[in-house]
């Protein structure tokens, strides 16, 4: 037998063997995710308990109105729930961009429930959530409200696993709402809006 038929023969073998050593090599990487994702709930009740959204009087949270100054005229209203991720041991804290792990995540006015995709952790991030009242459906027009207006559970510690969920469970979050009917709300002393908005 020819030995260049036997040698022609085995190149497109040698190309298969190449092209699978490739495969199983992007497959390994695939199965070695570095992400993880993150999942929350939250209800919003009054002061004495009353659920407000959801279960409640209000079926969104996206139709507020209120003074966001002293003596200043009611304005549109969006309060939206807002989850921070910082590196434990951080000097500055949440507060501090520079802590952040990702851009914060602000979640629609229209649900009870957020999720996002985040880097893995290989120690506890610190999960801080926030109540953010945004003027006129303008997101940097936008505050996150003070405990004068908003009760929020303290900052939670949860490691974030490749591949997997990190369920951060369902915060109650305490509104100082008189008439949450109406979904009226005042503002005016708890809502430090940037200058270019105020």
């Amino acid at each position: 037998m020819n030995p260049r038929g036997r040698q022609g023969a085995r190149a497109p073998l040698a190309s298969r063997s190449a092209l699978a050593a490739l495969a199983l090599a992007a497959g390994a990487a695939a199965c070695s995710p570095t992400e993880g994702y993150v999942e929350l709930a939250w209800t919003i009740v009054d002061r004495k308990g009353e659920p407000i959204y959801p279960n409640g009087v209000l079926s969104d949270t996206c139709s507020f109105r209120g003074p966001t100054s002293p003596g200043g005229d009611d304005r549109d209203l969006a309060l939206r729930v807002e989850l921070r991720l910082c590196e434990p041991g951080c000097e500055g804290g949440c507060e501090d961009p520079a802590c952040l792990v990702t851009d914060p995540l602000r979640f629609q006015c229209l649900s009870a429930r957020g999720s996002a995709t985040v880097p893995a952790s290989e120690s506890p991030y610190i999960f801080q959530v926030e109540v953010i009242a945004e003027v006129g459906g303008d997101p940097a027009c936008a505050c996150a409200l003070t405990p004068e207006c908003a009760q929020i559970p303290g900052p939670r510690q949860r490691m974030v696993r490749p591949g997997l969920v990190t369920d951060l469970q369902v915060y109650q979050l305490i509104l100082d709402v008189a008439d949450p009917s109406r979904a009226a709300i005042d503002l005016s002393e708890c809502c430090p809006l940037p200058d270019s908005c105020a």
